[in-house]
């Protein structure tokens, strides 16, 4: 299909970037091209290439890693063209998917890092007025359109950043956690990853986020590129580990800018080992080959799963069979396929787990409609209704049956 080959050439150009990036920072070749296809082999990646709403992902990263390779490059040898390119670049990045916004305060840190406190506070403000433009113009556009949050209070939504967090770096190594896509609903947010509540879980977690940054304090001076990576990678997953609102909890498809920042800091390591080790090989592509291995292993035997929404929701509700949405988005693939027939017990079995779901009441009327049984779609749209007045297909559709 055309838009798997746009995705594919996108993912493609976005990998070539990300290895001249890890190149420009780690001036290593060797660790810099195993970054490189870590990056091209991680998992994590299948949903940005197979799926068309991943593509806005691909576009931001892309545009994200020229902007701050153009900027190391003014950095080091000047130029306001270089700069004026890297901040154009930024601003389409942002056109793509405001994730882009993790480009600041990757170049915040790495400015601090390499040049002080006060080169990082004023090399910035261009990309700050791009930011500041972007904002305007899409608050313009979004106005009127908020996004519902799913978390409901100052607590959930502490304890879930927390969460989501921890979740975004370990996902972005180790492959896995298809499951979270369907378990949650947004009257059981707060219970699709189980964590202590309350004031207990936010002093189990606590100590954690403040080791973590005592870490980057301590190797500032000392492991600059592994601070960066630390540092920047936790800045990428913070828009999307709930501290704003946003539609879904969490999504494989928001790890392509983070988990580079995260590999950075593989390659930060992978640099400090001996030139030569095992067979004569360096030791960092003894130690990295392995897991290549194993995320491109992985990634060829996930890239099924994505063919549609069905094939997809099939291999999930294997890991979550009791998940409502999961039955949901399967009928509605098994739907979209014409497999009425097979649809049908999908719905039912939503509706036993969550009863209150206007939208798997409408879809179940809609399907009974194709299906002939005028009287079973009828009563499918009238419980949709009597949980959602104001819901005007299920009304359209009990004008269409004359009822």
């Amino acid at each position: 299909r055309g838009f798997h080959f746009t995705n594919l050439l996108l993912y493609s150009l976005t990998c070539v970037a990300a290895w001249a990036l890890f190149l420009r920072l780690l001036r290593a070749p060797v660790p810099a091209l195993l970054c490189g296809l870590l990056f091209a082999s991680l998992p994590a990646h299948v949903e940005n290439v197979a799926w068309i709403s991943g593509r806005t992902d691909l576009i931001s990263a892309l545009f994200v890693f020229a902007a701050f390779y153009l900027f190391l490059d003014y950095d080091e040898r000047g130029g306001r063209p270089r700069l004026a390119a890297a901040v154009g670049l930024f601003f389409l990045g942002l056109l793509g998917k405001e994730m882009a916004l993790t480009l600041i305060p990757a170049l915040v840190l790495r400015q601090w890092l390499e040049r002080g406190a006060k080169r990082a506070a004023t090399s910035v403000w261009p990309f700050m007025i791009a930011a500041a433009v972007y904002w305007i113009l899409h608050h313009r556009a979004a106005e009127g359109g908020g996004i519902e949050n799913l978390y409901h209070t100052f607590g959930d939504r502490s304890l879930n950043v927390l969460r989501n967090l921890s979740l975004g770096v370990w996902r972005s190594f180790v492959p896995g956690g298809f499951e979270y896509l369907i378990s949650a609903t947004r009257e059981e947010a707060g219970k699709l990853f189980p964590l202590p509540g309350g004031l207990k879980g936010a002093l189990t977690l606590a100590p954690l986020a403040l080791a973590l940054a005592g870490l980057i304090i301590a190797l500032r001076k000392r492991e600059r590129l592994v601070v960066l990576g630390l540092g920047a990678g936790l800045a990428g997953l913070a828009p999307v580990s709930g501290v704003v609102p946003i539609g879904v909890v969490f999504a494989l498809r928001f790890l392509l800018i983070p988990g580079f920042f995260f590999l950075l800091v593989a390659g930060a390591l992978l640099r400090r080992l001996p030139d030569r080790g095992p067979a004569g090989l360096p030791w960092a592509a003894a130690l990295a080959a392995p897991f290549i291995v194993w995320y491109a292993g992985t990634a060829l035997m996930w890239a099924p799963r994505w063919r549609s929404d069905a094939t997809l929701m099939a291999a999930l509700l294997q890991k979550a069979p009791d998940a409502a949405l999961g039955h949901f988005l399967m009928a509605n693939g098994l739907g979209s396929e014409g497999r009425l027939e097979e649809a049908v017990p999908h719905y039912r079995r939503a509706l036993e787990l969550r009863p209150h779901y206007p939208e798997a009441w409408y879809n179940l009327g809609a399907v009974e409609e194709r299906r002939g049984n005028s009287d079973a779609a009828a009563e499918s749209y009238r419980r949709c209704l009597a949980q959602n007045p104001n819901y005007p297909p299920a009304r359209a559709g009990l004008l269409r049956l004359g009822r």
